[in-house]
């Protein structure tokens, strides 16, 4: 809840007013990670947002993965969510209610990076701070979509499974995918157009 972040005065924050409140890098470690675990998961982001030292501090407090990451791509925006809730989200369309949004994530973004790079980066930081134990990397291809691109990112090297949504993919598209394809990662295609008839030796 966001009575225990306006409990604590947080290093970032700067007030002209004195206050008494306790500064949350300076108690001990023990209280200070308590704290931190109290918090909600949309806190926690907020939290590591706040400062670079905080972020680092994040995985102290979160040492063992847990949960479920998904990764929504569209060609216009990058999106990272749970299995119930929409976390972040950056790009030219947003959703109408995003957790946070671009503005939001400027310490993790760099507006001179493109779509795709900047959805690396936020996931990059975010899996750094918040260790998970399966990642879901999510294609929708209605949109222009670079396949290939994303097959270099970190986000795909690190996924379980990946999922073609919507438009149609080609066949030179897909050769790309399954020359990656291994025992460890799921593909999946949901309402996606593939070549007819299409072979691969990874096709079982």
């Amino acid at each position: 809840m966001n009575t225990i972040l306006s409990f604590f005065n947080i290093e970032f924050q700067k007030s002209e007013r004195s206050t008494t409140h306790f500064r949350l890098l300076e108690i001990p470690d023990v209280a200070r990670i308590n704290v931190i675990r109290s918090m909600d998961h949309m806190e926690q982001i907020k939290l590591a947002l706040s400062s670079k030292r905080i972020e680092r501090y994040m995985k102290v407090v979160n040492n063992k993965k847990s949960g479920y990451c998904e990764v929504r791509y569209t060609g216009s925006e990058g999106c990272i969510a749970t299995s119930t809730d929409l976390l972040l989200c950056y790009g030219n369309h947003e959703p109408e209610n995003p957790a946070m949004i671009t503005r939001e994530l400027k310490p993790w973004m760099n507006e001179e990076l493109t779509v795709l790079e900047n959805t690396v980066n936020l996931f990059e930081r975010y899996r750094n701070a918040f260790p998970y134990e399966e990642c879901r990397l999510v294609i929708h291809l209605k949109l222009p979509v670079n396949v290939k691109a994303i097959l270099e990112t970190p986000i795909y090297k690190h996924c379980t499974c990946v999922v073609f949504k919507k438009g149609k993919i080609t066949k030179e598209d897909l050769d790309a995918v399954m020359d990656t394809a291994h025992n460890d990662r799921d593909i999946e295609m949901e309402d996606t157009g593939f070549p007819i008839n299409y072979d691969h030796e990874n096709v079982s």
